[in-house]
C-alpha cells in the first residue's frame, strides 16, 4: 500500500505520518518523532490511516495538509 491520500483524511486531521512499522496515521496537531519507539507522538487526536509495506523512513514521512 502507499501514501494514505488527503481526499480520505478526516476533517479535522492535518498532518499525516508513517512510523516504523509502516503504518499511518493521521493528527489533528503536529507530531513529534520519538526515537526510542521510532513512532509519533501527539497531545491531541490520532487515527489509524492505513498500513502498508513501504521503504520509507518513518521520521521523514512528516507532511502537513495543504
Amino acid at each position: 500500500m502507499s501514501k494514505p491520500n488527503w481526499n480520505n483524511a478526516p476533517k479535522w486531521a492535518r498532518y499525516l505520518a508513517m512510523d516504523e512499522n509502516n503504518t499511518w496515521f493521521w493528527y489533528e496537531r503536529m507530531p513529534c518523532y520519538i526515537s526510542d519507539t521510532s513512532s509519533w507522538d501527539c497531545m491531541g487526536m490520532s487515527s489509524l490511516a492505513e498500513t502498508g509495506n513501504n521503504r520509507l523512513i518513518a521520521r521523514n514521512t512528516l507532511e502537513e495538509r495543504t
